[in-house]
């Protein structure tokens, strides 16, 4: 396995800016310098890791600031270095990317993909991946719990089975192609700078966190995007939508009218 020796700046672009280095001030902020400490802390945030250097680095800068949004952590991540980490499962939350500056590289199942500055990505729960952290990475991950993934397709779609809702692995290239996502997102970001920010109430929290995943699940490709559009087509009612998705995904198969 190779990956490339050198990170990929952001460049000036007059589109959509998620943020920087100040992404969450507010929130307090984990640093270490540590190898060992820094796989300590990312296995209680996310899930159990192995982490280790890419070759010929060695002088780790390791930042990390979280705020919570109900079923949704926001984390500023930057390590400084070039690290790889690898982690056997993402057991029940999705893992949206936008890389803000430099280039990640990540592996999850037969997939290969680069992550460049400005592109926007996700990793699916239920498999393992392994990512490479260029010298000078930084990232904005959200971690977005399956369960509210799946409640809003249920909510969206008129009810019926919301389980294996899978995005593609490709990476959107330009973070313009997702604007109104996102724009929401550096939104929330943007409030949770204030002292005043509502984000920390409950209800408010379930709201906003509900409207992303509303986002979430149109701007990036998935494996639903059929039952998604036919849902905000008004003529026919949740039913006749579910039959149709039910036709479309057993389309090899043979289908009786009892099914």
């Amino acid at each position: 396995m190779s990956v490339s020796p050198t990170a990929v700046n952001a460049t000036p672009n007059s589109g959509i800016v998620i943020g920087d280095s100040h992404l969450l001030p507010r929130q307090a902020v984990f640093r270490t310098r540590d190898l060992d400490q820094a796989r300590e802390h990312m296995c209680s945030v996310f899930a159990e890791n192995s982490l280790t250097y890419l070759p010929r680095q060695r002088l780790l800068d390791f930042r990390h600031r979280e705020a919570k949004l109900g079923s949704i952590a926001l984390n500023s991540l930057y390590w400084g270095a070039g690290v790889m980490v690898t982690a056997p499962v993402v057991p029940d939350f999705y893992l949206l990317q936008f890389t803000l500056a430099g280039e990640c590289e990540v592996w999850q199942g037969t997939h290969h993909n680069v992550l460049p500055a400005r592109s926007v990505a996700i990793i699916n729960p239920g498999q393992g991946f392994r990512k490479a952290w260029m010298p000078k990475a930084r990232q904005l991950m959200l971690r977005i719990d399956k369960r509210l993934v799946e409640r809003e397709f249920r909510a969206w779609t008129g009810g019926g089975e919301g389980g294996g809702i899978e995005f593609e692995m490709p990476p959107v290239d330009d973070v313009t192609k997702v604007g109104t996502l996102a724009l929401y997102v550096r939104m929330i970001c943007d409030d949770l700078r204030n002292e005043a920010s509502y984000l920390s109430r409950p209800l408010v929290a379930d709201r906003v966190a509900s409207g992303l995943v509303a986002l979430l699940l149109s701007s990036m490709p998935n494996n639903k995007q059929r039952a998604i559009e036919a849902a905000s087509q008004p003529a026919a009612p949740f039913f006749v939508r579910r039959v149709e998705q039910f036709i479309e995904e057993h389309a090899r198969d043979t289908i009786a009218l009892a099914d």
